[in-house]
């Protein structure tokens, strides 16, 4: 039950596997799935722009699927919706039913991850939607606008720590025992206050020195510090994640009406949207930019240059430079939208 979101500290690639990812049948007739009215479309999807981790293709490559297994002849703003839904969340099981109890544990479990994060600064970026309907990447997740960010201070790593301890904390203080799904949230709690402590030099103790972390499968053959260092290491890495611990402890104590208030909701409803938030728990005591405009502020221009140069004209599928477009004159339908006639196979 991670909270699952756009970040640096969010393992790189393409998320979800290949194989629950969607593929339309091989039989299904080529469909032209234009954008519906396109500038409330455009003006809709840079509303929420999609995460890094999901940019080598674009999001009409899941959204325009989408729309073609519900026989529309356009994409509109639900089926982008949908379309990150499903590359971060993964694909819907619906034949995955929760014990009550079980639902119950994941609903104040996301809770904690969600009103961690809204009441602490430098926890996460906006807060779009928190869900518990279980996916292929788990059995709930809290998504949030992604924030291109490339340094970070202590403040803010720390926040981060409070925002993942949030579920388990949360199941903590409100059912009196803890349950396996926090895993994936200690695991990148502790890979946190390691790379803070031994490569980022943010340990007093330790003082300005940097050491090489093995990366995932490889051995660690001989350390670079002594046994004295390593022992100090592990002695900051506990202290600093009891520390946020304790701090997001003491958080949910004091929010715990409206973590209670929050979970019920989630319970019921299942999925809870930014404005649900915002009804229950106020508005964020934090500015914050949730349009387009706001998060490329300072950084530029807002149109983007996205033509390819010109050897690279037609690579995509697309007519090279001179040749003719094969998209329909207007005013005629493409095949396979409504109105004409497919032969089911």
């Amino acid at each position: 039950m991670p909270v699952l979101s756009a970040e640096p500290t969010a393992e790189s690639g393409f998320p979800g596997d290949t194989s629950e990812r969607f593929q339309a049948p091989s039989r299904l007739p080529r469909m032209s799935c234009p954008l519906a009215g396109q500038g409330h479309t455009a003006t809709a999807w840079r509303a929420a722009p999609p995460p890094p981790c999901c940019r080598p293709l674009p999001p009409e490559a899941e959204a325009a699927p989408i729309a073609t297994c519900h026989l529309n002849p356009s994409v509109g703003e639900k089926h982008f919706e949908q379309a990150i839904e499903r590359v971060i969340g993964g694909l819907e099981k619906k034949t995955q039913v929760l014990q009550p109890g079980e639902k119950m544990t994941v609903a104040y479990h996301e809770t904690g991850h969600a009103v961690v994060g809204w009441f602490l600064e430098h926890a996460d970026p906006p807060l779009l939607k928190v869900s518990i309907v279980p996916g292929g990447k788990g059995l709930g997740y809290a998504q949030c606008l992604p924030r291109e960010q490339y340094l970070y201070t202590r403040e803010q790593l720390f926040d981060r720590m409070c925002a993942m301890l949030g579920g388990r904390v949360a199941e903590q203080l409100f059912f009196g025992r803890v349950t396996t799904g926090a895993q994936d949230d200690l695991r990148k709690v502790t890979q946190s206050a390691y790379a803070q402590i031994v490569q980022f030099g943010m340990s007093e103790k330790l003082g300005q020195v940097s050491f090489d972390l093995p990366q995932p499968g490889e051995a660690l053959v001989e350390k670079p510090f002594s046994e004295a260092t390593a022992q100090l290491i592990d002695e900051e890495v506990r202290r600093l994640i009891c520390s946020a611990h304790a701090r997001t402890l003491d958080l949910l104590t004091r929010c715990r009406e409206q973590v209670d208030k929050v979970g019920r909701q989630l319970l019921e409803k299942e999925v809870l949207e930014r404005a649900d938030m915002v009804e229950l728990l106020g508005p964020r005591p934090f500015t914050e930019k949730i349009t387009y405009e706001e998060l490329v502020e300072g950084m530029g221009g807002l149109e983007e240059d996205m033509a390819l140069p010109e050897g690279l004209q037609g690579w995509h599928g697309g007519p090279a430079a001179g040749e003719p477009s094969l998209a329909p004159p207007p005013g005629e339908q493409p095949p396979g939208t409504p109105g004409s006639k497919l032969k089911h196979m």
